[in-house]
């Protein structure tokens, strides 16, 4: 769940390497480094310099770039899973001639065997990570043979688990080194100088053209050259490079605190450029679903709430079955599954571990792989017969928001062509902009008139029944994100089973309620009659409940009106508590890691 960059050309690549780690800071931002050859214009083969800071780039970014003048460099934006958060732990890693530098994303699943190891061979570790085998191992190898690449390739051929690593060594200043794992990599091609990193979002934009390597590649990075082997068989390997500038955007919050309140601002635009241009694919997996036996929607975190609300679009507007699960829990059932069955995957990033898991199940079940996602050439969007791209842009917020409106948008769009109304579908999401786009500023008004009264309390509950009830888990994630409050989602029907004993005097509910669903106002009654608080969202106004949070006449669109309310409020909870809604603790933006 790291990020990993590298460069090296004829600029200086300190610059170069913290503007694109400033981009990676949705891995991980509990610590960054470079390390840099370091040399000038007429002696670019320097000595390894190495660089490491606790907390973002922002803060340190002088002080990383002074010093350092070399033309090659690697760099790592860190989000700690073995050992703390400690300038020894940060990367980049070292072996201990202190000539190979390595940065890594991912985990080393054999790392206390091959550590163990390598102490009996003499190798003297200085951190926790799991990491720092990989230029240990580069140095082991080196000590029979003086072929750095053919090292590489050894101690790739040694760790297990899913990874991707980044080599500098002034053994060979002329290249850097880029292993892929079951991680992602991508090269930048530029002229003069070459890139790569773990998203190729973060390139500049005057790179030309993206390579992206597949598993088990070895990519040898010139200023002028890209070369790519198999990292097993030493083989060469040939790879299409797809002529595209980066969608980045320049970071720029535009008037915006941060990014969440940002990217929560610019959902009706997106709604409204995916009414007018749909998005490529959904025909296909329309037509290809209808000749499924059944379908799972798999998905973690908000994009699992977002299979829960499709499983109510497929059920109640397509007429089929649509079985969400949690993408960590997808292999546990597969062997239940067929080859007539289909299995949606539906991931922001395209590269969560845990539905990468659940996809290589469904392969080895058979079953055919569809995606909805916010990267199409992600790994998910490379294993799947149809990949739909919600085209929201880059999401720098962790808690996801536009993108999460996105996946939830295009099933319904799915359903609706299935069931033969896709026009009537996009001119309702059409008007969803429009009337979303006006209510914004009410919609701020009470978030924060909310945040500011509720931003102390110990409990937040979030109460829906049937198709509203993925809305208030989603809500009840958002909060929990960025404030860190416990708010738990709970489905209305499930009150009287239990949950009833967490309501005492004061604590707030937050009840959702759609258009013609008159059991929720019971549940609400049930509620305030303990003494909850209650905050009323709804197409209508009542005098019932003292706080209402009115949306407009939403329909079978209520997931997508009723919680973007539910974020301004998250997010206002979160500027009150003195809380970085874009950098909450100990959450990164893409899980990589299981």
């Amino acid at each position: 769940m790291c990020g990993v960059a590298g460069y090296i050309g004829d600029a200086p690549s300190s610059p170069i390497l913290l503007e694109m780690l400033r981009a990676l800071e949705y891995r991980g931002y509990d610590s960054f480094g470079l390390a840099v050859l370091d040399g000038d214009e007429t002696d670019r083969v320097g000595r390894l310099q190495v660089k490491k800071f606790i907390g973002p780039v922002n803060q340190f970014q002088a002080r990383a770039v002074g010093g350092i003048h070399g033309f090659a460099g690697i760099a790592h934006t860190r989000w700690a899973t073995h050992g703390a958060v400690t300038l020894e732990n940060a990367h980049p890693h070292l072996d201990c001639s202190q000539s190979v530098a390595v940065v890594h994303n991912g985990i080393v699943e054999n790392s206390d065997r091959l550590r163990r190891f390598l102490e009996r061979r003499d190798h003297r570790f200085t951190s926790q990570t799991d990491s720092e085998v990989i230029p240990h191992l580069i140095e082991e190898r080196l000590r029979i043979s003086a072929n750095l690449r053919e090292a590489i390739r050894e101690a790739a051929s040694r760790i297990r688990g899913s990874s991707s690593f980044l080599v500098l060594s002034r053994l060979d200043p002329k290249h850097i080194f880029g292993v892929k794992l079951g991680l992602p990599l991508a090269v930048g091609i530029g002229s003069g100088a070459n890139l790569i990193s773990s998203d190729p979002s973060s390139f500049p934009r005057w790179v030309k053209g993206v390579v992206l390597l597949e598993d088990r590649d070895l990519a040898i990075i010139g200023a002028s050259s890209v070369q790519i082997v198999d990292s097993l068989t030493g083989i060469s390997k040939k790879r299409g490079i797809t002529w595209r500038r980066s969608q980045q955007s320049p970071f720029q919050k535009l008037g915006f605190r941060h990014y969440m309140e940002k990217e929560i601002h610019e959902q009706p635009s997106i709604l409204k450029r995916i009414s007018q241009k749909g998005m490529v694919g959904l025909d296909k997996l329309a037509k290809s679903l209808q000749q499924a036996e059944r379908v799972f929607l798999v998905g973690s975190g908000s994009s699992y709430h977002a299979c829960l609300s499709g499983s109510y679009f497929f059920s109640e507007v397509a007429g089929i079955e649509g079985r969400p699960l949690m993408a960590s829990m997808f292999p546990k059932f597969s062997n239940l599954a067929s080859e007539g069955d289909a299995v949606i995957a539906i991931s922001q990033s395209g590269e969560t571990a845990d539905i990468l898991d659940a996809i290589s199940a469904a392969k080895k079940a058979g079953m055919k792989i569809y995606s909805i996602t916010n990267n199409s050439g992600s790994t998910l969007g490379r294993l799947s017969e149809v990949a739909v791209d919600i085209c929201a842009g880059p999401e720098r917020g962790v808690a996801a928001t536009k993108t999460y409106t996105g996946e939830v948008a295009a099933l319904y769009l799915v359903a609706e062509q299935m069931a033969g109304r896709p026009r009537e579908a996009l001119d309702e999401l059409r008007d969803a902009s429009r009337s979303i786009s006006k209510r914004m500023t009410d919609f701020v008004g009470k978030a924060r008139s909310l945040a500011s009264e509720l931003h102390r309390v110990d409990l937040l509950l979030l109460i829906g029944r049937d198709a509203a009830f993925p809305t208030a888990m989603e809500a009840a994630l958002k909060v929990r994100e960025v404030s860190y409050i416990p708010s738990l989602g709970l489905e209305g029907s499930e009150l009287k089973h239990g949950n009833l004993a967490l309501i005492s005097d004061g604590v707030p509910c937050v009840v959702f309620s759609p258009q013609g669903d008159t059991f929720i106002v019971g549940n609400a009654r049930e509620a305030q009659s303990r003494g909850a608080q209650v905050i009323w969202i709804s197409e209508g106004t009542t005098r019932e409940f003292g706080k209402t949070v009115q949306i407009p006449p939403a329909g079978p669109l209520f997931p997508i009106y009723a919680i973007i309310p539910m974020q301004l409020f998250a997010y206002e909870m979160a500027i009150l508590r003195g809380n970085n809604p874009d950098r909450p603790r100990n959450l990164a933006k893409c899980v990589t890691v299981r």
